[in-house]
């Protein structure tokens, strides 16, 4: 089971290696080793760890409604939409929020991922309904739709503008890997522990979802101010 993320951070390693050695020698490389600084590594580590959470966190729900509530996928699929709601309902205002209010914005849209992360975790734990569950999870997706956009913009406008490309390539990448990383690992701990009590197995993956976010909300702290480029949220 340790045999493949120890073969990725050696394949990992190997490609890093092979970039620095090219633009040593003035070769094509594919990620110029001076895109990544400090702050533009600690902007990968929030994401990955927001995206962590991302497509882990749509596994995990369709999971519990189908395994706590046995709902069928249809009806799964229309409960899920609260989330959806909430989530376009402030993916489109996010925008105008970061323009007013910059970085405030995501700090508080991460701190309140977690707040709606471990409410959803106590109202299983203590056998709420699944009407009673809904204002959760609206919140949580409302929560998801006011860092997503801006976040992104954001770590690509660590990077100096002419960096801006690379960068976004890089971001992208890390997108894809936080939602397969958040789906591996959050998955498994719910399946080993569904096993034993569905609900149970919701509660603690809820939690691990609420410390990613809390993760992002730390590192969003050691963040350098936006530059203009960072002013612009991904469309």
């Amino acid at each position: 089971m340790l045999a493949l993320p120890l073969l990725a951070a050696l394949g990992f390693a190997w490609f890093w290696r092979r970039q620095r050695h090219l633009a040593w020698h003035h070769g094509s490389v594919l990620i110029d080793p001076a895109v990544m600084q400090p702050r533009f590594v600690r902007a990968l580590l929030t994401v990955l760890c927001f995206y962590g959470s991302n497509a882990s966190c749509i596994l995990i729900v369709s999971l519990w409604l189908r395994g706590v509530f046995e709902l069928r996928p249809l009806a799964a699929a229309a409960v899920y939409t609260l989330m959806s709601g909430g989530f376009i309902a402030t993916t489109f205002a996010s925008r105008r929020w970061f323009e007013r209010w910059g970085d405030r914005v995501l700090g508080i849209g991460a701190w309140a991922l977690a707040v709606g992360q471990l409410s959803i975790a106590a109202q299983i734990e203590l056998g709420s309904t699944l009407w009673g569950l809904a204002p959760a999870l609206l919140f949580t997706g409302a929560a998801f739709g006011v860092v997503m956009s801006p976040l992104v913009a954001r770590a690509v406008g660590t990077v100096p503008l002419a960096h801006a490309a690379i960068a976004g390539g890089v971001v992208g990448s890390m997108q894809w890997l936080g939602n397969a990383l958040g789906v591996a690992v959050i998955g498994t701990v719910y399946f080993a522990l569904a096993q034993h009590s569905p609900a149970q197995a919701t509660v603690v993956s809820h939690v691990m979802l609420a410390l990613l976010a809390v993760g992002v909300a730390w590192l969003l702290r050691s963040w350098p101010a936006p530059s203009r480029a960072s002013t612009e949220p991904a469309r």
